[in-house]
C-alpha cells in the first residue's frame, strides 16, 4: 500500500470532502500528509481538480445527518457531466440496489 504509486491524470475530477477536516488537517489521513494541501496531496496526481465541500467530518458524512447534503453535492456534480443529467435514478437497477447500502461511521457496510 504505501509503494503504490497512482498515474497522472489529467482530465476533469472532483474530490468531495467534509466541512469538517480535522481529520485531514491532523495527519491523520495518511503517514505522509502534512496537512498542507486543500486538495489532500491530488495536485501532484490530477491535473484537473475541482473541490466540492459536503457536511460533516471524514466519519460522519455518510450517517443520515448528513447524507442529504452530500447527495445534493452528488447531484450537483453529476449535473456537470454530460449525459448524466438524463439518467433516471428510479430506472436503473445498479442504482437501486446502490441506494440500499448501509453505512456505519462514513464507510459502506
Amino acid at each position: 500500500m504505501f509503494d503504490y504509486e497512482a498515474d497522472f491524470y489529467d482530465g476533469p475530477t472532483t474530490l468531495v470532502v467534509p466541512k469538517d477536516r480535522s481529520w485531514y488537517r491532523s495527519g491523520a489521513a495518511s503517514d505522509f500528509d502534512t496537512g498542507a494541501d486543500d486538495h489532500n496531496g491530488w495536485d501532484a496526481r490530477i491535473k484537473n481538480l475541482d473541490m466540492k465541500v459536503a457536511a460533516g467530518s471524514h466519519d460522519t458524512m455518510f450517517t443520515p445527518a448528513h447524507v442529504k447534503v452530500l447527495a445534493g453535492v452528488v447531484k450537483e456534480v453529476l449535473a456537470t457531466v454530460p449525459g448524466a443529467g438524463s439518467m433516471d435514478a428510479t430506472s436503473s437497477p445498479k442504482i437501486r440496489k446502490a441506494s440500499k447500502v448501509k453505512t456505519t461511521n462514513g464507510h459502506a457496510a
